[in-house]
């Protein structure tokens, strides 16, 4: 599957996909500012976190409850080139928050990327449905 530039390789009996969504995916993308922090709290295989990572260079800490969906966005990444740009957790969603927030102080994220290398984000907040 290509969608924006980015390929995608997943088994649909094991994950959700929505072709339909491919319009809202490409808006949402389009509306992160370039270089910018993404949480994405239920990731799937990625038809946020790739193309953000790919085409608008951000870094995405990415999180989805089903296995599957962690696995294959990691595949994806590398398919894609962007495994340094994005980290992937298998957690509840409350969790994955708790957790995320722990990183922030002082109205900045901070994230360690492979490499050690360490980075700060200034938060704003999107909230997506």
């Amino acid at each position: 599957l290509i969608q924006h530039n980015c390929k995608s390789e997943f088994d649909y009996s094991k994950v959700f996909w929505n072709s339909k969504l491919e319009n809202a995916h490409k808006l949402v993308v389009e509306s992160l500012p370039r270089d910018s922090l993404l949480l994405d709290i239920t990731c799937g295989v990625g038809p946020f976190a790739i193309p953000s990572a790919k085409n608008r260079m951000c870094v995405v800490i990415a999180n989805d409850l089903n296995p599957n969906c962690c696995e294959y966005l990691k595949r994806n990444a590398l398919l894609n080139k962007v495994q340094s740009r994005i980290c992937c957790y298998n957690l509840d969603g409350h969790e994955f928050i708790s957790r995320i927030f722990g990183l922030i102080t002082n109205g900045e994220a901070i994230v360690t990327l492979e490499g050690n290398e360490i980075c700060r984000f200034p938060l704003c907040f999107s909230i997506r449905h």
